[in-house]
């Protein structure tokens, strides 16, 4: 079984990132890196989406706004916790629009938006996740960020 290249899909202007039905593998936390959260296909590939930027994470009316005081300095790993709650969902909705937002919808009915409030990225996609998807096919690299205003 060989399995389907993953590509990036359009829905009018926007973007649909390759990881509908993957599972959320692991949130990494650090105090010197931004949030990522990590993804697995059913083949066992993963992909990564960086979070550089302050996001709104929730459900219903349950919402709350991750912040990051400042663009050069990290989140504080305190207020990383909602995160923890993605381990274990799959995503349903991951939906990069050509304003640069990002918005995913988890099965847990937990949905994550994130968009720049500093002119810089507020967010990266990268599959196969750098360096820790070993056998990845790296023919098949898609990078995509999110910044202020647009797609890159």
């Amino acid at each position: 079984d060989i399995p389907m290249k993953k590509r990036l899909d359009q829905k009018r202007q926007h973007t649909l990132l390759p990881i509908v039905g993957d599972a959320v593998l692991a949130i990494c936390v650090s105090v010197d890196r931004d949030p990522e959260i990590v993804t697995s296909d059913p083949n066992g590939q993963h992909s990564s989406i960086e979070l550089s930027d302050s996001f709104t994470i929730g459900r219903g009316t349950n919402i709350q706004t991750v912040e990051r005081q400042h663009q050069q300095s990290p989140f504080d790993g305190r207020t990383m916790s909602p995160l923890l709650e993605l381990i274990g969902a799959t995503v349903t909705g991951p939906t990069a629009y050509s304003d640069g937002r990002l918005e995913l919808s988890f099965s847990n009915s937990i949905k994550l938006e994130t968009a720049s409030t500093t002119g810089f990225e507020a967010w990266h996609f990268q599959y196969p996740r750098a360096g820790r998807s070993p056998g990845a096919d790296v023919s098949n690299h898609i990078s995509l960020h999110g910044a202020d205003g647009r797609l890159l």
